[in-house]
């Protein structure tokens, strides 16, 4: 997990903070079922940072890339 570091002219607080995201994913028919996942790549995007006094606002989302490889590619 990569650190962005921000610079403030006043340091007000340090600290860092991890939040578990978990969520479901449906792959649509007519994609055949998946076998195993290969890999997953995750990149975080932050759009807007916000500090107000003890606080840092930070708005984004987080972009996924999932490999998988389906039953359809193990008949062969």
């Amino acid at each position: 997990m990569a650190i962005k570091l921000i610079q403030v002219p006043v340091i007000i607080g340090q600290g860092s903070k991890q939040t578990l995201v978990v969520s479901k994913l449906r792959i649509s028919p007519p994609s055949p079922p998946v076998f195993r996942i290969n890999n997953i790549d995750t990149e975080v995007i932050i759009t807007n940072m916000k500090v107000i006094p003890g606080k840092v606002i930070i708005n984004g989302y987080i972009d996924k890339n999932i490999n998988y490889k389906t039953l359809e590619h193990l008949a062969v």
